[in-house]
């Protein structure tokens, strides 16, 4: 009996266009199938099948499409997967993150939605310049991913080590760590 490697059936399954045709259209087709069932614009079901298909099939069918979303995906995958490995490790202790009673959980949304937005507009070639000098060594997935793991290792750290002191009225990073705080309830 011959054994077969699963990374030789993983660059067959390339070759028959895994990547590049039906994992960008099975994406796409469950993003938007997925906002139209929530938003609810077409009564039945049918026609957002429909919609979701052609543009699954539109996308797919567009290398330079395909493209940004083959260089953007895996550098949002790292920014998820810290945001949920911080979720994990606040949950290990006993807390819950309750964003919608939080001024933060906005501010959180915005920046992720920022960053996200900026790995899309670096992956379309859009003119978005690159990161300034001391920064510029985070174009690299190996080393800013971990800088990642270790930037959510210190903050954690730091969070769970520091001390209590009175609760700050003022305005500046101590407001805004107090409505972190605000947002984690054992």
């Amino acid at each position: 009996m011959a054994v077969y490697d699963f990374n030789q059936l993983m660059a067959d399954l390339n070759n028959y266009g895994l990547s590049a045709v039906f994992l960008p259209f099975l994406l796409v087709f469950a993003l938007v199938y997925a906002i139209l069932e929530k938003i609810r614009i077409f009564e039945k079901k049918s026609v957002n099948v429909i919609i979701a298909f052609v543009m699954g099939f539109l996308v797919a069918s567009n290398s330079y499409v395909v493209g940004i979303i083959a260089r953007s995906l895996p550098n949002v995958s790292v920014v998820l997967i810290a945001l949920l490995s911080v979720i994990l490790i606040i949950g290990i202790f006993g807390y819950r993150l309750h964003l919608h009673e939080s001024g933060a959980g906005g501010l959180i949304a915005m920046l992720a939605f920022v960053v996200v937005a900026y790995i899309f507009a670096r992956a379309a070639n859009w003119g978005v310049p690159g990161l300034p000098w001391p920064f510029n060594m985070l174009d690299n997935p190996d080393t800013r991913a971990i800088v990642v793991v270790f930037a959510v290792f210190f903050i954690l750290i730091w969070y769970i080590t520091k001390e209590d002191k009175a609760s700050s009225t003022g305005m500046g990073i101590g407001r805004v760590l107090d409505e972190f705080r605000h947002m984690l309830k054992p």
